[in-house]
């Protein structure tokens, strides 16, 4: 479906107040055949299964895409693939990039992240698109990259903060 009439749709289910409901052909949260999940740790796929089999847990966990969230998401990256927009934010950012990519297109990734004044990306081969919960000899270095980028960025905000007067 083009996104201009994905748009459309999802403003039209906005107004007429369904913009929580899930948009056609999305459901509840549903365990997934493991070829298709965002990881290649068999055991935390697993987890993750058992978990949303547990109705207690249900508001924890994401089902499918609702039609306000689908049109916020069709907006935002329209945004965020406008040059203009990009190049203006001075938030340092960064993005951990999955080499077998099923969610997001790394192409667009990589041209947001190159026009972003202080982006830096770096690509995580033999990865999924769930990085954190990939096997530990994937998981352990992106968590301690991204570990580090906090504490630097927190280091440079308590450094700010102690400058002001």
């Amino acid at each position: 479906v083009p996104k201009s009439i994905t748009r459309g749709i999802c403003q039209l289910a906005d107004f007429l107040g369904f913009g929580a409901r899930y948009v056609f052909g999305q459901t509840d949260p549903q365990p997934s055949v493991f070829i298709h999940a965002g990881t290649q740790s068999l055991a935390r796929w697993q987890d993750y299964a058992e978990f949303i089999q547990q109705p207690s847990e249900w508001t924890k966990v994401r089902g499918g895409a609702s039609f306000h969230w689908l049109g916020e998401s069709l907006r935002i990256s329209q945004k965020v693939s406008e040059e203009s927009w990009a190049s203006s934010i001075d938030t340092p950012i960064l993005m951990m990039q999955a080499d077998h990519e099923t969610y997001v297109e790394n192409e667009a990734q990589n041209l947001f992240c190159a026009r972003v004044q202080d982006c830096r990306k770096i690509f995580m081969p033999g990865t999924r698109h769930e990085i954190y919960r990939e096997q530990d000899s994937s998981r352990i270095p992106y968590m301690n990259t991204v570990l580090a980028f906090f504490d630097k960025q927190t280091q440079r905000r308590q450094q700010f903060h102690m400058a002001r007067p």
